[in-house]
């Protein structure tokens, strides 16, 4: 039975997102976001704690602000994959920014990338999205601005 109501929970929630417009569907991420904090239930208390040994300088009023935008970012997160297959290539395009891509795309181009090895914190991990040319570590990040 459970597995039902999550399964319905998940249809529903995949069919109301898109159908919504923009606006609407992240407006409501954001509510739900600040109910379910407000709520403070376990899931919360725990995101709270790990914040906490994040930004142990943050005071109260900093630490309520950096968990109502960690759990916005969340739901915005599940907005996004839900509504994600009905858009077109240009949309997905113009609404993230790669960051330090050069490392990423030098690596395809470069006929010697299988001598380079990958790093992180200075632990060879074989094939991730860090590359370490001369001590210099660079992640490739995507950054996504949901709100307009």
């Amino acid at each position: 039975m459970i597995d039902y109501c999550t399964y319905f929970i998940y249809l529903s929630c995949w069919r109301l997102l898109r159908v919504l417009p923009k606006r609407a569907a992240y407006r409501l991420g954001d509510v739900i976001a600040d109910l379910t904090r407000l709520r403070n239930g376990k899931s919360i208390t725990r995101l709270h704690s790990n914040l906490s040994r994040v930004k142990p300088e943050y005071d109260e009023v900093a630490m309520a602000d950096l968990l109502k935008k960690s759990m916005r970012s969340h739901l915005r997160y599940w907005i996004d994959t839900f509504r994600f297959t009905d858009w077109d290539k240009s949309q997905i395009l113009n609404s993230a920014e790669t960051i330090n891509d050069k490392y990423f795309f030098g690596l395809l181009s470069d006929k010697d990338n299988e001598k380079k090895k990958y790093y992180y914190n200075d632990e060879f991990i074989g094939g991730n999205s860090y590359y370490k040319e001369n001590n210099d570590v660079a992640p490739l990040m995507i950054n996504t601005p949901w709100s307009e």
